[in-house]
């Protein structure tokens, strides 16, 4: 089967709608409103629909245009699958077999001849961690992209079976545990936000959250594309903690009815309650269990930056079961890459012999 892959415009929105919502694999990733989210940041879109020789949409394929640095010489432009939400490529959830693998083929070669054409320097593909109510490895067994020249980049992530026990503060670790009580016990309150002003409300928890950090606050409008795309439409579900008349933390969660994913958690600073993060969480959890959700999708245990191990120790503690998500990339500019990194271990090299001189 041939495949033609059409740039996503505005007339084509309506299409990409319909083959999302009547496609059971579909996740929040896929939807508009992550091409809308994405957009609100900056990243201009280079997402494609694919038609088959009918011009029958079988398939979408949610792309970003994002810059990174190296060694703070190199700047490298990567075609990427999502930010901060995994999506990638979506075939019809009733293509054969065979022709899903041709289908794969034809991303692969498509990306290359694309990315060639816009001087992009590499590829990354993020698959969710369910195709419909099956868990990504177990649905594709490898990656799809492997024997097509992309290479695996593996990432540890937490998933908690929220239907497995009947107490699921009972399973958390010890100080886990504690920190969750003490925040109760202080008297702080749990509610699910349910209206557009009370969300903008929060933003200037918000700029709390990033005021120490070196990525930027969520602008308004990206506030309120939250919102209006992914709330109002039930794509996440939006709660906050409550102290004192004050919220201080809010969570956003993603997902469908059978798995929600913890997607950004904003935080008072500095915080003056101990175990609140551990309160909103816990009652995010208790919240999904009632509502049937199975799985709760607590995020990635794989940071570059050794500072934010304590963040991967933290999912750790409210149980769970670690399991490796479907990732992998494609370089197209391999001497950059090398000369880049050769570049940052020499730097860091001359600056640890820095270091045992100063000592």
């Amino acid at each position: 089967m041939e495949f033609k892959f059409i740039p996503l415009d505005q007339a084509r929105r309506a299409d990409w709608d319909r083959f999302v919502a009547g496609n059971p694999h579909a996740w929040v990733g896929h939807d508009l409103a992550h091409i809308d989210f994405e957009a609100s940041l900056g990243h201009e879109s280079a997402s494609h629909l694919v038609l088959d020789t009918r011009g029958q949409v079988i398939g979408v394929v949610p792309l970003f245009l994002v810059e990174y640095g190296v060694a703070r010489v190199f700047r490298f432009r990567a075609m990427v699958t999502g930010t901060s939400l995994r999506g990638g490529p979506l075939p019809a959830a009733d293509m054969p077999p065979k022709t899903r693998r041709d289908f794969w083929r034809a991303f692969a070669e498509w990306a290359q001849s694309e990315c060639a054409r816009r001087g992009i320097d590499e590829i990354r593909v993020n698959l969710p961690h369910f195709i419909g109510q099956t868990h990504a490895l177990d649905f594709y067994e490898v990656n799809p992209l492997r024997e097509l020249g992309f290479k695996d980049v593996p990432n540890l992530t937490m998933l908690l079976d929220l239907q497995a026990t009947d107490d699921l503060v009972a399973n958390f670790e010890g100080r886990c545990r504690n920190s969750y009580k003490k925040a109760l016990s202080a008297g702080a309150e749990w509610e699910a936000i349910g209206d557009r002003a009370t969300w903008l409300s929060l933003e200037d928890l918000n700029k709390q959250t990033f005021a120490d950090e070196q990525a930027e606050a969520y602008s308004r409008h990206t506030m309120e594309v939250i919102w209006d795309r992914f709330a109002a439409r039930g794509l996440v579900k939006i709660s906050a903690l409550k102290h004192e008349g004050r919220y201080i933390s809010a969570c956003v969660r993603a997902g469908t009815n059978f798995s929600e994913y913890i997607w950004m958690i904003f935080n008072e600073r500095p915080r003056r309650l101990q175990g609140s993060t551990n309160l909103l969480i816990g009652k995010d959890l208790e919240d999904m269990r009632s509502r049937g959700v199975r799985w709760c999708e607590l995020g990635s245990l794989d940071f570059d930056d050794p500072r934010q191990h304590n963040i991967a120790n933290f999912k750790r503690s409210f149980g769970g079961k670690v399991y490796r998500t479907l990732g992998c990339k494609l370089c197209l500019s391999p001497l950059k890459l090398a000369s880049a990194q050769w570049l940052q271990a020499a730097a860091g090299k001359l600056k640890r012999a820095r270091n045992d001189e100063s000592n």
